[in-house]
């Protein structure tokens, strides 16, 4: 539902940047994932050709911890904003760090773990959307919820 929710944004003339914490590492147990960067660069060229390359934030192995290179990139991408904006995430230690660093943000954790719930950080600026029918949560839900306007109770908690 990502390519979905993206070209929406774009045809409907909204900015949809990728941020994505993601770098090339190694794995002991099976080698190393290198040319992450190009990799995710060339998927965006073929299943999301509006997405521009300035658009993908990644994170270069720097050994700062990835939620604070999110919430980092999010902060500068919305300083004209005051901090606000939307912001969409699958990690909740992630979405958590965003909002510590951002409390204007509004986050969109798809996650069934429930750990942010109920902390006062994710009071008012947080949604999580939950899996339903033994599925995990997706971006289709969320266009649903945001796009088409189907909120249904089972499947989003607040």
């Amino acid at each position: 539902g990502a390519t979905e929710m993206s070209y929406w944004m774009y045809d409907h003339g909204f900015s949809f940047p990728v941020i994505s914490s993601r770098t090339d590492l190694l794995n002991d147990h099976q080698g190393l994932f290198k040319n992450v960067r190009e990799e995710t660069i060339a998927w965006f060229k073929k299943w999301e050709p509006w997405t521009p390359q300035e658009d993908i934030y990644m994170q270069i192995p720097f050994d700062i911890p990835r939620g604070v290179y999110k919430a980092f990139i999010y902060g500068l991408l919305t300083r004209e904003s005051n901090g606000r904006g939307l912001y969409f995430e699958d990690v909740p230690a992630h979405a958590k760090t965003v909002l510590t660093y951002n409390p204007n943000a509004f986050v969109v954790l798809l996650s069934d773990l429930t750990e942010l719930d109920f902390q006062p950080i994710s009071a008012n600026n947080y949604l999580r959307v939950s899996g339903s029918g033994g599925n995990l949560p997706n971006m289709h839900q969320v266009f649903d919820i945001f796009i088409n306007h189907k909120f249904t109770t089972p499947s989003v908690a607040q």
